[in-house]
């Protein structure tokens, strides 16, 4: 459950910033800036879709997935 809300939260900080990119793309070089947004999204989708994957995991299970005390 951790994973799906660090990587949503990433998501939405990533989104929220989209429009501050050219300028830090001018001030610190485009190549830069578009190779750290691309690593940082990719962290965040794989962390987001970690955790919606155990979650649904558990939802099939009913409850019964790794870390819920049964």
């Amino acid at each position: 459950m951790a994973a799906l809300v660090i990587g949503l939260g990433l998501l939405i900080a990533a989104f929220a910033l989209l429009n501050r990119i050219p300028g830090w793309a001018d001030q610190y070089g485009a190549i830069w800036v578009y190779l750290g947004y691309f690593v940082v999204m990719s962290i965040a989708g794989r962390l987001f879709w970690q955790g919606a994957d155990a979650l649904i995991a558990r939802i099939r299970t009913g409850g019964a997935g790794p870390g819920s005390g049964r």
